[in-house]
C-alpha cells in the first residue's frame, strides 16, 4: 500500500470513528434523587461514628504504637491487595514486572 493510500486510510476511519461519539447524553434530572433521605441519614451515621468511636481509637492505636509495628500492619494490607496488582500487571503486559511483585509477595 503506497503512503498516500495509508494516510487516507487512516483519514477516513478517524472519521468514520468520530461519527460514532457525536450523539449527545442527556443526563437525568440531579433534583431528583429518590434516595436523597436515605443518603442524608446515612451520612450523618457515619460521620458520627467516625466522629465518636473510630477517629479516637485511630489516634489511639497512632499514639500507642509504635512506628515499626505500624509499618508491618501496613505492609500486610497492602500486600492483601498484591492479585489485583499481579492481575493489572499481566493484563498491561509487564511480564517483568509481575515476576517482580510476586517474588516481593512471595518473600512478605
Amino acid at each position: 500500500m503506497t503512503p498516500f493510500l495509508r494516510r487516507a486510510a487512516i483519514i477516513l476511519l478517524g472519521l468514520a470513528l468520530t461519527a460514532c461519539s457525536g450523539r449527545q447524553v442527556q443526563p437525568s434530572a440531579p433534583d431528583i434523587d429518590p434516595w436523597e433521605s436515605y443518603n442524608r441519614k446515612m451520612h450523618a451515621f457515619n460521620m458520627g461514628f467516625d466522629r465518636v468511636l473510630m477517629r479516637p481509637i485511630a489516634r489511639g492505636y497512632d499514639a500507642i504504637m509504635p512506628d515499626a509495628p505500624q509499618r508491618g500492619v501496613r505492609n500486610f494490607f497492602r500486600n492483601l491487595a498484591y492479585p489485583v496488582t499481579f492481575l493489572n500487571l499481566i493484563l498491561q503486559g509487564k511480564f517483568e514486572q509481575s515476576a517482580n511483585a510476586t517474588g516481593r509477595f512471595l518473600v512478605n
